[in-house]
């Protein structure tokens, strides 16, 4: 009974995982992906000049990287794997950011819902920055929906997740509007006793968060 129980449970989720992962393994490959892979040959190789020598409308031009570990990343796949298993990575990221979210016990009349959810998001998705744009935003719900801001410890998760972010793609600014209107509507939704510490929290979150993508080649001018 309890081995029926689990496969009930799981199987849901698990079928949502496999599809997503079939689906994000579309050849959808981002332009600037060659760009991208031989910025991050030149950083493995020590140059971390950021003038943009790659582009012909625009030589020389400064670049400000916020896509420094992103471009570490994908230099070092096509180095190492062959072209047909990275796709299927990507695709990895984004199904995790699917599962990040979803119940434990996820009911077979969902599927549909969750299974147009993956469709439509895959129109933005495929072997580039925006799967972890993807994740990370996930996560980042995630620690609001438990409330993972009001002990001291949770700023550390808070602080390696924009430290990640930020050296990923450049969407983590979409993070820190999201983290900031999500305080504004907590504190205004809240009974008034509530709302300071609901103050200090979010400017907590938002000084951890902010404080990290300082950490990054490009310094203030990212």
């Amino acid at each position: 009974m309890k081995k029926n129980n689990f496969l009930i449970n799981f199987l849901p989720n698990l079928l949502i995982f496999l599809f997503a992962t079939a689906v994000f393994s579309a050849y959808y490959i981002d332009p600037d992906l060659g760009w991208h892979i031989a910025l991050g040959r030149d950083f493995l190789g020590g140059n971390f000049s950021f003038l943009d020598k790659y582009s012909f409308t625009m030589p020389n031009y400064y670049w400000v990287s916020s896509y420094f570990l992103y471009e570490v990343f994908v230099a070092t796949l096509f180095e190492n794997i062959s072209f047909i298993f990275i796709p299927i990575i990507f695709a990895l990221v984004g199904s995790f950011a699917v599962l990040v979210n979803i119940p434990k016990k996820l009911s077979f009349v969902s599927l549909p819902a969750l299974a147009l959810g993956v469709m439509i998001t895959r129109t933005n998705l495929g072997v580039r920055p925006h799967n972890f744009s993807f994740l990370f935003f996930s996560i980042l719900i995630f620690l609001l929906n438990r409330r993972l801001y009001k002990n001291f410890w949770h700023y550390g998760l808070w602080f390696l997740l924009f430290l990640i972010w930020s050296n990923v793609h450049r969407a983590f600014i979409f993070g820190f509007v999201f983290v900031f209107l999500y305080f504004v509507l907590e504190i205004l939704t809240r009974q008034k006793e509530k709302r300071k510490s609901l103050v200090l929290y979010g400017l907590l979150t938002l000084f951890f968060g902010g404080l990290a993508t300082l950490i990054n080649p490009s310094f203030l001018n990212i």
